[in-house]
């Protein structure tokens, strides 16, 4: 399987519509009556495959289900799109993908081959127009439309649809706060004035159990911001009812996303530092250097949040002096700490 590495919007997705439960509610809400009516749910499993050749990897992340339609078994593809503009190209690579699993099928030399719902999920900068195939061959005549390949897409655009649309929508609290959270995750100033109503049903409700799916939510929130959006997402956050459970797992997503930078940052000042006396000396030194650089900018988020002096020594690995430390210059700086270098 071909997957574009450490993208948190693919990681989220994936995580949220490999949950069979959230695909199948989606359809059931999604797609027209007409559709759902003829649609058997009893054999309704992932397919384990991905269908993203290299290509493709660049414009898309897939799950794909299969399913039973009319007695005839087809195939429900959710493609996730998460570009700031629409790809004019769609129709081509929606093209190339069924073909990649039609492919596939007569490999195993299936005699017939499966429909395939290509579902379109999108949440750009920008709203999606929805043209037709013929549209990318200019003025042609009526006549040479035969010749044309005749398919279409179906299209949720978070961009443009309203919080009071997707609510209305969408019955799973998990999509109604993962499209939120989607909607809003590239706007930062939406994103902090409606954190709040994203996830306040996630605390209201008894309907999510599964401390798995609010780990993948903060995971998205805080690997999609920077650390000075840290303090405001979680002050909000931190109002909710019931969130205070949750502290911990903030926490933890934090520190997760601290170590991945300090191993990045580290990287980049191991290479510029160790260049002329050696690159492996110069790449360790590098690392230990982000570590710190990122520990200290982790507990001082911590230290904002009122989190336990002794937790933050023990998660950051970090000495109660340093900590102590840090704790005096975030009660004289406030949020401002998170600018110095510390």
């Amino acid at each position: 399987m071909i997957e574009k590495q450490n993208n948190p919007h693919d990681k989220f997705f994936k995580e949220i519509f490999s949950r069979k439960q959230e695909a199948q509610s989606f359809i059931n809400d999604f797609l027209p009556k007409q559709l759902v009516d003829k649609l058997v749910f009893d054999d309704f499993e992932i397919d384990s495959n991905s269908y993203i050749d290299e290509t493709l990897q660049e414009s898309f992340a897939d799950i794909v289900y299969n399913c039973t339609y009319s007695k005839q078994k087809i195939k429900i593809a959710f493609l996730f799109e998460h570009k700031t503009f629409q790809d004019k190209n769609i129709y081509l690579q929606l093209l190339r993908y069924m073909l990649n699993i039609w492919e596939t099928e007569r490999k195993d030399k299936k005699r017939q081959l499966t429909v395939v719902l290509p579902i379109v999920i999108y949440h750009g900068r920008k709203q999606w127009k929805l043209n037709s195939f013929y549209a990318n061959f200019g003025k042609i005549d009526s006549e040479l439309h035969e010749f044309i390949p005749h398919f279409s897409y179906l299209l949720q655009d978070l961009h443009a649809a309203t919080q009071t649309e997707i609510l209305e929508k969408y019955h799973s609290i998990i999509l109604q706060t993962s499209f939120l959270l989607m909607k809003n995750i590239f706007d930062k100033f939406a994103l902090i004035e409606n954190i709040d109503k994203i996830f306040e049903k996630v605390y209201l409700s008894e309907q999510i159990t599964d401390n798995q799916v609010i780990q993948s939510l903060y995971y998205y929130l805080f690997h999609t911001n920077s650390a000075e959006q840290y303090v405001e997402l979680t002050e909000k956050i931190r109002k909710l009812p019931n969130s205070e459970k949750d502290m911990k797992t903030i926490a933890d997503v934090l520190i997760d996303k601290g170590r991945q930078e300090g191993r990045q940052e580290g990287w980049q000042e191991g290479r510029q530092e160790g260049w002329q006396e050696g690159r492996q000396e110069g790449r360790q030194e590098g690392i230990q250097i982000g570590h710190e650089k990122t520990a200290f900018r982790s507990a001082c988020i911590m230290l904002l949040e009122n989190f336990d002096i002794q937790m933050i020594a023990r998660v950051m690995n970090l000495k109660i002096e340093r900590v102590l430390e840090l704790k005096k210059l975030v009660e004289k700086y406030g949020a401002n700490v998170l600018e110095m270098e510390l």
